[in-house]
């Protein structure tokens, strides 16, 4: 089910989950931010980094370092 849309997301179409256990998932998601055409799209990402963010805190979460 599509957040924004509340649209079901088709069976046939590929999709991508990223878990807040995933220890890439907000540099993950800093990079598709930065990559996003419209500040819609931009706030979307926006606030479910900071939700990823808040998670990796609570649970101690660490990227590894490059």
């Amino acid at each position: 089910m599509n957040r924004a849309t509340s649209l079901a997301i088709p069976k046939t179409e590929p999709l991508f989950i990223l878990r807040g256990q995933d220890k890439h998932a907000i540099h993950t998601l800093i990079a598709y931010m930065e990559a996003c055409e419209t500040p819609e799209q931009k706030e979307g990402v926006s606030r479910r980094l900071a939700e990823f963010t808040v998670y990796a805190v609570k649970n101690d979460i660490k990227e590894p370092t490059p």
